[in-house]
């Protein structure tokens, strides 16, 4: 019975508190759609989405400046020759919450490494 009360409070849509259970899927695209931050034109949205998606499913959804920093560190990957999108889709299909240099499948899974990241 507990439970069933736990659940309650979780799902319950935060803009309304007198409504019984919204969908866990309608509060997550809610909280998604309140960004203040445009994406910047390489960045698909729908795999930003989905990014965020994964981070709210995870109880570690991302404030407002950590959603600016993101995108920042997406821009720096772009600069040292990762796809920005390939970089969010690894992330999300590998269930991580950070941003992670692309893996170079040809040199068996070892991260690709721009000579600027390298640390002599």
């Amino acid at each position: 019975m507990n439970l069933l009360k736990h659940k309650e409070t979780t799902y319950q849509n935060s803009k309304n508190p007198t409504s019984n259970l919204d969908s866990p899927k309608e509060n997550i695209k809610e909280n998604i759609k309140e960004s203040i931050y445009t994406l910047p034109d390489f960045i698909k949205k729908e795999t930003w989405d989905n990014f965020l998606e994964l981070r709210l499913k995870m109880k570690a959804a991302p404030t407002e400046h950590a959603k600016g920093l993101l995108i920042k560190k997406l821009e720096e990957l772009r600069s040292a020759g990762n796809d920005p999108n390939l970089v969010l889709e690894q992330s999300t299909m590998n269930n991580w919450k950070g941003l992670i240099l692309l893996k170079n499948e040809q040199t068996g899974g070892k991260h690709d490494v721009h000579p600027k990241y390298i640390i002599e």
